[in-house]
């Protein structure tokens, strides 16, 4: 039966404040991202069965975000590989936007795209038709088990296009949420079935036991804070009862008894708990994964991983989802703005922003296009953010233990990327301690993408920032110099070391300002690896006004245990595919080698015999081969100060 209550979906505008609303209150963005950086890589590793060719289906993909960030993943567990990637969307603006996407993103060569303007039925429907025998490894269905007639038919058919060893991933809200709580008891009230299917992981779980099909699942917890929904007359209350709800003015024209019954359910322990005076919702998602048919039947094992955010949970029918595409790019803007913004954060790694500035640097001229596809090709960055969401968590919760509040120090944080997502975890992992960021960093230019990067993340609105446009060095100087030294629980100072005049100062320096139970955080390239090898052997050709000085984490160990100061290390592995460096035909190849030796054109910029020893090098000496393909050694390593 239909609710005869009029669908949020009817009042766009009110459904976009809602939804923006939502994304503020919640956590559910990060949870979703946390799980494709730490959990999905496992679960992409154990599929293609050694093959070169790997078939990929997207169900609902949207404008194409999520699909490209399970990419890279899928790029790091299977380097060198080809995909053919079928994208199933009916939404003809979702389409073209995934299109768009596609076509500014560098790196993609390695995926052929085919695009399916329909549905899941009409796609099931085609396919039979055709008698198409291809065998798909990874099928990915994200928040869209919503709109389908028959869940359990749909899931069966996509299964069936399972090679040996390949993955069904299926996220839906979980049944133990507070959606699904709200759900079960007023899903005839509530839910317009004529727009879509209020379905939970705990329904597909049923659906699957019932057909002894093997499975693994995810609970991944994220929460929303609903107290305002409780004040009555409230206007941010009343949206977010919309939300939860799916009914248009649901505090106006529900009927007394349901609307009293809905909100006892949501202060509810089923629905809630409430802590320091507020509620907040259960809003955790589900993870179901899916073997091939030909993995033994009825087993099944349940997880649980992490805090976070996805997208919205309440997406639900053909007509809802349109009024929900434009929110659903919102949700992913963040990913959206990493890729767009992200070529200024790690060029801070590799050039100095110390350099005079009337002289050319390394953010003009071809040098971005080359660092472009360097971040594309190498996994460098899920690398470092993988570790961070691993490792920091627990590191967060020793800091914090105890505080009323937590103040944190970026330095030469260039655009901001890196420092957003240790931000929004430390948000995660303390949700009630206030948190104050300062930032130093000497680029006009990067503290723009920083402040943009900051407005356009809802999670941040409540951190204070203060912005300390400088070198570190004469923030420092600018420190000693007042006497009054602000300090902090953690500082985080990324692939910046390389430009500092005195490293071991530096050092001394930033580790005196923590606070007890403080961390100092320094990432930087590993002691023999690929860029150790590459840049201590070539010292001299390399080390330019582009970049002054090269260090390891050799030589920041070497600093701490001179200054007798506590540390732990940690090692971040990661390696990309080199071959193309020594075709010299290509331009990809040409790409790299012009950002791994900071030249404009690599092929132009040294002697014969240089040029020569510099690709002997990078094959024998930094890099294994495999296959046939050549790995780069860009191992990189994270030093933990103590306070």
């Amino acid at each position: 039966m239909a609710s005869p209550l009029r669908s949020l979906v009817y009042d766009d505008s009110r459904y976009q404040k809602s939804f923006q609303l939502f994304l503020e209150r919640s956590s559910e963005h990060q949870c979703m991202q946390d799980f494709i950086h730490n959990i999905l890589p496992d679960i992409l590793a154990s599929i293609g069965d050694g093959k070169s060719h790997l078939n990929v289906i997207g169900v609902g993909s949207g404008a194409g975000e999520i699909d490209l960030e399970m990419f890279s993943e899928l790029r790091l567990k299977h380097p060198g590989v080809t995909v053919d990637n079928e994208v199933v969307e009916p939404s003809s603006q979702q389409l073209h936007s995934y299109k768009v996407l596609v076509s500014q993103k560098l790196g993609l060569d390695y995926i052929t795209f085919n695009w399916n303007k329909m549905t899941a039925s009409e796609f099931e429907e085609q396919w039979k038709a055709k008698k198409i025998t291809k065998k798909a490894d990874f099928i990915h269905m994200i928040q869209m088990l919503y709109y389908v007639k028959d869940p359990g038919a749909t899931i069966s058919f996509f299964q069936s296009l399972l090679d040996k060893n390949g993955k069904l991933l299926i996220i839906l809200v979980s049944g133990e949420s507070g959606w699904g709580k709200l759900w079960q008891k007023y899903r005839n009230q509530l839910c317009n079935s004529e727009l879509s299917q209020c379905v939970t992981t705990g329904d597909i779980k049923s659906i699957l036991d019932s057909k002894g099909v093997s499975y693994k699942s995810y609970e991944l917890p994220s929460q929303m804070d609903i107290t305002e929904c409780f004040t009555e007359g409230d206007e941010k209350g009343e949206l977010l009862l919309d939300f939860l709800t799916e009914v248009l003015d649901f505090n106006k024209v529900a009927p007394p008894e349901l609307k009293t019954g809905v909100l006892e359910l949501l202060r509810h322990p089923d629905c809630s708990v409430q802590s320091e005076g507020k509620v907040i919702f259960n809003n955790n998602l589900g993870v179901i994964v899916i073997d091939s048919q030909t993995s033994s039947p009825g087993s099944y094992v349940t997880e649980t991983h992490g805090k976070g955010a996805s997208q919205p949970v309440s997406e639900r029918g053909e007509q809802f989802r349109s009024a929900v595409e434009e929110s659903w790019t919102a949700i992913t803007e963040n990913w959206t703005a990493i890729t767009n913004y992200l070529p200024v954060i790690l060029k801070i790694f590799k050039e100095s922003v110390m350099a005079a500035e009337e002289k050319q640097t390394c953010y003009e001229g071809g040098y971005v296009q080359s660092f472009q596809f360097y971040l594309e090709h190498s996994g460098e960055h899920e690398a470092v953010l993988q570790w961070v969401q691993n490792i920091l968590p627990g590191e967060f919760k020793r800091i914090g233990a105890g505080k009323s509040s937590l103040d944190v120090l970026g330095v030469g944080s260039g655009g901001g990327q890196l420092d957003v997502q240790i931000l929004s975890l430390l948000q995660s992992t303390c949700p009630t301690v206030p948190i104050s960021s300062d930032i130093v960093e000497g680029s006009a230019e990067l503290v723009d993408n920083f402040k943009a990067l900051v407005a356009k993340t809802a999670n941040l609105q409540k951190i204070p920032f203060v912005w300390h446009f400088m070198k570190s060095e004469e923030y420092e100087k600018q420190v000693k110099a007042k006497g009054d030294m602000k300090r902090f629980d953690f500082i985080n100072m990324i692939q910046m070391l390389y430009h500092v005049d005195d490293l071991a100062e530096t050092i001394s320096f930033y580790q005196s300002l923590l606070k007890e139970n403080g961390r100092l955080m320094i990432v930087i390239e590993a002691v023999k690896g690929g860029w150790d090898t590459l840049w201590r052997t070539y010292q001299k050709e390399l080390c330019t006004d582009v970049a002054l000085v090269y260090r390891s984490s050799g030589d920041v160990v070497d600093c701490l245990k001179k200054h007798g100061l506590k540390y732990e290390e940690h090692v971040i592995p990661n390696t990309f595919e080199i071959a193309e460096c020594f075709d010299p035909s290509s331009k990809n190849g040409e790409c790299l080698l012009n950002f791994m030796t900071m030249q404009d054109h690599f092929h132009q910029s040294f002697t014969p015999e240089i040029r020569a020893g510099i690709l002997d090098l990078l094959r024998n000496k930094c890099s294994t081969e495999k296959d046939g393909k050549i790995f780069f050694d860009s191992t990189l390593s994270c030093i933990l100060v103590y306070a």
